[in-house]
């Protein structure tokens, strides 16, 4: 069956997607913290689930569905990362308060997120289809050879 193939992919697109909105609609710090970690969490466990199920086709293939992870994981901590840095203000070393409050509104407010999902989808989705076929091919292959 199709759907097989390909439902921890949807899954992770979907989830990834979701947390981007999630962000943009609500940009706080709480909000960024949280939605990071119940995705990681989730993808992490649905990750586990789908490799003792042998959904994922080589190495290559886990690898590149756990570097979605990874990357939400990186874009929650960045936030935290970003916020420390305009408040310290890096290059004067002086705090200052209120300039992180309008940084803050701008940290995913914007489409980007949308490029990178197309980006994972068309080269995760492009190499676990090739894998796919290509076993599929091995298979026929041996058998009218058999």
């Amino acid at each position: 069956m199709t759907i097989n193939r390909w439902y921890f992919s949807i899954l992770q697109l979907l989830i990834y997607v979701g947390t981007f909105l999630f962000w943009k609609w609500y940009p706080s710090r709480i909000g960024f913290i949280v939605g990071g970690v119940v995705s990681v969490s989730i993808m992490s466990l649905l990750l586990v689930f789908a490799a003792r199920r042998k959904y994922f086709v080589n190495r290559v293939d886990l690898c590149l569905h756990l570097l979605v992870i990874v990357d939400i994981g990186l874009e929650s901590l960045m936030y935290e990362v970003l916020r420390f840095a305009v408040a310290m203000n890096w290059m004067s070393g002086e705090a200052s308060v209120g300039a992180f409050d309008e940084t803050a509104a701008m940290f995913h407010n914007n489409h980007n997120f949308y490029m990178c999902a197309l980006f994972f989808a068309v080269v995760i989705g492009g190499h676990h289809w090739f894998r796919r076929e290509s076993e599929a091919l091995q298979t026929v292959d041996r058998h009218i050879e058999g």
